[in-house]
């Protein structure tokens, strides 16, 4: 059995829009630290970062390319679904 880290993203956020984003040291954005903290893990064997598909996410994905890590982008307004297709996939 293979263990994951799903990491649950976007920009919609409407208490504090695009907070991954926002760079909180070192000008690198928290979702890049997150990522590199997940890294870390010795448990797990993938790092996913599962975001919507609407484009204002884009960023996000870009963000977790450049760290190598997988990306999955699915739904928009069920999270619970976008996390069971992003573990069928990967």
């Amino acid at each position: 059995m293979k263990t994951a880290v799903l990491i649950t993203v976007r920009s919609g956020s409407t208490r504090l829009p695009g907070k991954a984003l926002i760079p909180i040291y070192r000008d690198v954005p928290l979702l890049e630290h997150i990522i590199n903290r997940a890294k870390r893990s010795k448990l797990a064997d993938k790092i996913i970062v599962c975001t919507t598909i609407l484009d204002e996410d884009d960023k996000i994905s870009e963000i977790a390319e450049k760290c190598d890590v997988l990306v999955f982008r699915g739904s928009v307004e069920d999270k619970l679904e976008r996390w069971n297709n992003a573990v069928e996939k990967y």
